[in-house]
């Protein structure tokens, strides 16, 4: 995914860089660096699945927080 794709895609999400960062188990920083460079590969993954759909991006947020993985992490 492309930095202008990924900016693209959090807009409609209405989500910030910062709190996508943070939803993703990362920094906000972080979040900021991926609208720069691209973020990786799981992350623009999940971004594609949900489409422009929040409820089914704060679903799998919602799983991820209890999957097991550190933080949330993908």
């Amino acid at each position: 995914m492309s930095p202008d794709a990924y900016r693209k895609r959090l807009a409609s999400l209405d989500l910030t860089q910062e709190q996508a960062g943070e939803l993703f188990g990362a920094s906000a920083r972080t979040g900021q660096r991926w609208a720069a460079e691209g973020p990786p590969l799981p992350v623009a993954m999940v971004l594609l699945l949900v489409g422009n759909d929040r409820a089914k991006l704060d679903r799998v947020a919602d799983k991820l927080a209890i999957s097991g993985e550190p933080d949330g992490a993908i």
